[in-house]
């Protein structure tokens, strides 16, 4: 059951949409309620604890961490 990001095509809105496999894949804005909406590409988040406390982020060189952005 991902999670899946939307901006709608029609007033701008971006939300987010918890998405069943068996569901419609119709999806209405909660703004303003159009089906002219797209899925936008996200990256993964990390929550919880570091998995890493010990190694400082100058350490790590250009490895990327995880973050909550989205590319649209």
């Amino acid at each position: 059951m991902p999670i899946f990001e939307y901006e709608c095509r029609s007033c701008g809105k971006r939300f987010e949409r918890l998405v069943f496999s068996s569901e419609d894949p119709t999806i209405n804005c909660p703004e303003c309620g159009s089906t002219n909406t797209q899925r936008l590409m996200s990256i993964f988040a990390c929550g919880g604890k570091d998995p890493f406390p010990n190694v400082s982020t100058k350490d790590m060189g250009s490895t990327s961490t995880c973050t909550s952005s989205s590319f649209s």
